[in-house]
């Protein structure tokens, strides 16, 4: 049964539901003429829909859907079509890098995957819908040390970029983030380029620090190469590429550091995978998946993700399939870490509702945390040497 899309998300905001229907990957006559309707009524709030759809980096989606819509403020539409022309020359830009770095690992046999946005960017999304901040790539432990010999002999560089100046990492960073994490520093090759003045590569070996290798050993040795018209990259296939997704979502919903600096609930993390799911409605096996997550055991990931992806995008998944990943207690749905790496968890008293859009729920959350937070920037005062 086709779900009513507008009647389930009048639990939100006017401006809250313009920006989930505008973010939508069916959008359609019927959404737009209701769309419209927000739009032309007394009191909208533009300032919130513009900041909400910026913020939360869908809003190359969103101006796409809304272009040619009569009567909206210039302004907005102004700061819209802006971003998105940079989005589309960033988009291109971390193509061609993406595609000489595919092109360096397939003829030096690294076992490696192309993840989240450097395969979304350009399979799901048109270029200039969605924005990417750097290019995630899963590399086998075995292979990581020669992975990052080959991206330095390209000129990249292991360190961070603050206020546009690159800062190489000390020996006590490299160390620290190979010990205590499933991710390298990341590698940075200035670029010189306006719209993406350096590219940012983040490895990963494990798929989190909760994590075991056999995991991802298993997962790289499953790879697919996507051909594209001008080039091909591997990634995951469709099923447990989107176990990856569920995966990395949860996990940020519920870390610390995440919360404490609001990236934990960011919209497009959820748009993709709505995105993900409407375009591979008629590929994807559900019996597949299913048997994934019973070997990985990762039902709260998968459930989490789907759960919340349908809340804000209704129709993405049906109850069918959705039903196919919910455990006895969901209690987990409404909970974070204290603690991360550890199963010290405390319970939201804003709802899911409420507090995806509001920063609120950092007020929320540092009275419980941070302690941890504190612990986190001692632990990045250390590695910077500013102790």
């Amino acid at each position: 049964m086709q779900k009513d899309i507008i009647k389930e998300i009048e639990v939100f905001k006017p401006y809250e539901q313009a920006v989930l229907l505008c973010s939508r990957s069916d959008f359609n006559d019927d959404i737009r003429e209701y769309v419209k309707k927000l739009f032309y009524s007394i009191g909208f709030n533009w300032y919130e829909f513009l900041g909400i759809s910026l913020i939360n980096r869908v809003n190359g989606v969103v101006y796409k859907n809304i272009a040619e819509i009569e009567w909206l403020p210039k302004y907005v539409k102004y700061f819209l079509k802006i971003a998105y022309i940079e989005q589309k020359e960033r988009v291109r830009l971390h193509k061609n890098e993406i595609i000489k770095i595919s092109e360096l690992f397939e003829i030096n046999n690294i076992r490696h995957a192309f993840l989240k946005g450097s395969v979304l960017n350009t399979v799901i999304y048109d270029i200039g819908d969605r924005i990417s901040n750097d290019t995630d790539i899963m590399v086998h432990i075995k292979d990581l040390d020669r992975a990052i010999d080959l991206l330095k002999e390209e000129g990249y560089i292991q360190g961070v970029v603050i206020d546009g100046k690159l800062n190489p990492a000390t020996k006590k960073e490299i160390l620290f983030a190979r010990l205590n994490t499933y991710e390298i520093v990341p590698l940075n090759k200035p670029v010189d380029e306006r719209y993406l003045p350096y590219h940012e590569v983040d490895i990963n070996f494990r798929l989190g620090n909760d994590a075991t290798q056999e995991e991802s050993t298993r997962l790289l040795d499953e790879t697919i190469l996507l051909e594209e018209r001008d080039y091909c990259i591997r990634t995951l296939p469709l099923e447990e590429f989107l176990v990856f997704l569920c995966i990395h979502h949860y996990r940020e919903a519920i870390m610390v550091y995440k919360i404490v600096y609001g990236n934990d609930l960011t919209l497009y993390k959820f748009m993709d995978v709505h995105h993900f799911l409407i375009k591979h409605s008629n590929t994807i096996n559900w019996e597949k998946l299913h048997n994934i997550v019973i070997k990985m055991n990762r039902w709260k990931d998968v459930y989490y993700t789907l759960y919340y992806t349908e809340m804000l995008y209704p129709g993405t998944i049906s109850d069918e399939h959705l039903n196919m990943f919910k455990t006895e207690d969901v209690s987990y749905l409404n909970e974070y870490k204290g603690k991360d790496n550890s199963d010290e968890v405390y319970s939201w008293e804003m709802d899911f509702i409420h507090r995806i859009f509001s920063y609120d729920r950092q007020c929320e959350a540092i009275e419980k945390i941070g302690e941890e937070n504190a612990r986190f920037d001692m632990i990045h005062s250390v590695l910077a040497g500013k102790e």
